[in-house]
């Protein structure tokens, strides 16, 4: 029988908190579900946590695979869900036991297949377990995208609070009949750019105020600092631009209705033109004027002196690059970035 709910767990070097993280998945009110525990070939005794949780719980099944990173385990969990719905879990984190019940609560409301529910969620520290504070991202309410144009400012969703895979329900469908997965070429923001495609072919977004998912924060082992590579800074930008254009096309939005979500895109034309600087991966001068100008048109960076979207140092680059000037531009940025170290 077709279970109503499929849960999606990367597992990657988590056995220190996978057995609380399976415990209370399987234990929920709600228990219409299938879990799906994604091995990404780690290094610790993860994948036989898995395995003995599977011999235990029909509703468990185990896919292990050499390492590709949570994008690719989330991709493998897409591939063989087999529930209506779909949510993600991370290994570390856990759920209270009326998690499924108040995402399946608000779906039964609203009677919507097209519905994508939101929920909010409790940050916890990450070696502790000590409540932080919780968080409610989104007001209490129904919205339908293509009647209420500015469902995505943040007065009311707030489309920038997309970035966090958990705490939503989404139906398999949408995911399957559209193609739509997590990128692989990315390891920053691919949480945003896939519910930024997901948005692109749902009407109705449902918010519930439910506080159940405990997610691990400050987690000592992942660096603050993300090395910036030009070619890595550009598909982040290039993936949210296609996905954005897709959305308003979709939806028929104005530019103002996405207006604070694109801004955060087009901030990616300066951090990847930054990390043209670093001369380990682009030595010469004239090298790094001929890669910026063939990935960004003159109109990326008229958008963002238009809006005025950066640091006064971004925008006085932006602006010697569109007057032509630009190795001087290249020169102010690095004379800058020196500074910065």
């Amino acid at each position: 029988m077709t279970p109503t709910i499929t849960i999606i767990v990367p597992v990657y070097n988590a056995e220190a908190f996978l057995n609380q993280c399976i415990n209370t998945i399987l234990n929920q009110s709600f228990s219409d579900l299938e879990l799906l525990l994604i091995d990404d070939g780690g290094t610790d005794r993860s994948g036989v946590v898995c395995d003995e949780w599977a011999a235990k719980d029909s509703r468990v099944k185990v896919f292990h695979k050499a390492n590709g990173g949570a994008s690719s385990a989330r991709n493998l969990g897409i591939e063989n869900a087999k529930g209506e719905w779909v949510t993600f879990v991370d290994a570390d984190d856990w759920l209270g036991e009326n998690y499924l019940s108040e995402l399946i609560g608000a779906l039964e409301k609203t009677q919507c297949n097209d519905s994508m529910i939101l929920c909010g969620f409790t940050k916890v520290d990450f070696t502790t377990g000590v409540i932080i504070e919780s968080e409610a991202p989104y007001r209490k309410r129904y919205y339908n995208l293509d009647r209420e144009r500015d469902a995505l400012r943040p007065y009311k969703l707030d489309i920038l609070k997309f970035n966090f895979t958990i705490g939503k329900l989404i139906r398999r469908s949408v995911l399957w009949d559209n193609h739509i997965r997590f990128k692989e070429d990315i390891n920053y923001l691919e949480d945003l750019i896939f519910w930024l495609e997901c948005l692109s072919y749902i009407q109705n977004v449902t918010t519930v105020d439910g506080k159940d998912y405990f997610y691990r924060v400050n987690n000592p082992n992942s660096g603050s600092f993300r090395k910036l590579i030009p070619d890595n800074e550009y598909k982040i930008f290039n993936h949210l631009k296609n996905n954005l254009s897709r959305l308003q096309e979709s939806h028929q939005l104005t530019g103002e209705d996405i207006r604070e979500v694109k801004n955060a895109a087009y901030q990616y034309v300066w951090s990847t033109c930054r990390a043209t600087l670093n001369r380990e991966i682009i030595c010469a001068e004239i090298e790094r004027i001929s890669w910026i100008s063939s990935k960004f048109s003159i109109d990326d960076f008229r958008y963002n002196l238009h809006y005025r979207n950066g640091s006064k140092v971004d925008l006085l680059f932006g602006k010697l690059w569109v007057m032509g000037l630009r190795k001087a531009a290249l020169k102010f940025y690095g004379w800058w970035c020196d500074r910065k170290k």
